[in-house]
């Protein structure tokens, strides 16, 4: 059976004049606007052709491999994306967080209860329900281009884990002021479900 022949015009939004696309732009985080990026060329070609609106995006990382003014700039990539604002985003962002499964061409999403993290690397691991498993690296350490040493809060898993934001120093010092985390689990139900 042959399929319909339906032939679909621009999108929506390419049939806006460019002036108000700019406007929605400036509204959009770094997440949204590599979204939009990536579903045509002539989209794609009109956000990276402004670097300044793409920086002022909310969740911007800037790389070091990035150049400071606008002749250098290469375009748009997920590197770039540093927050997402709200749930909505996170969803969409953990959903492209899938590979297929090399034995039965499964979709398999990645674990994110048995995901590691370290200084160097973060791993996320696949299973697949017909026993298939895939372990992904990923470089988040001070050589990644991820990092930025010269940016006081350089977001990166390696200066969030030693930094002011880290959980560790920030359970250390909540520690030195006295606080008991067992204490606080058990207060909130938790503590039977964690064998504490």
């Amino acid at each position: 059976m042959a399929l319909p022949n339906t032939t679909t015009g621009p999108s929506l939004l390419l049939r806006l004049p460019t002036e108000i696309r700019l406007e929605i732009y400036q509204h959009c985080s770094t997440f949204a606007l590599l979204q939009i990026a990536s579903t045509s060329s002539l989209l794609h070609s009109e956000v990276n052709e402004y670097p300044a609106l793409i920086r002022a995006s909310y969740g911007f990382r800037s790389l070091k491999t990035d150049g400071d003014d606008d002749k250098e700039w290469k375009g748009l990539e997920i590197k770039h994306v540093r927050q997402l604002p709200d749930e909505q985003e996170e969803l969409l962002w953990n959903a492209q967080r899938l590979i297929t499964c090399e034995k039965c061409h499964s979709t398999v999403h990645h674990n994110p209860i048995v995901a590691e993290s370290s200084a160097a690397c973060t791993v996320l691991f696949y299973k697949c329900t017909c026993g298939w498993t895939r372990k992904v690296y990923f470089d988040v350490g001070e050589e990644s281009v991820l990092h930025d040493c010269e940016e006081e809060d350089c977001g990166c898993f390696n200066c969030w884990m030693n930094g002011k934001g880290s959980p560790m120093a920030m359970f250390e010092s909540l520690r030195s002021e006295g606080f008991d985390l067992r204490q606080f689990v058990n207060s909130l139900g938790l503590g039977a479900g964690l064998g504490l």
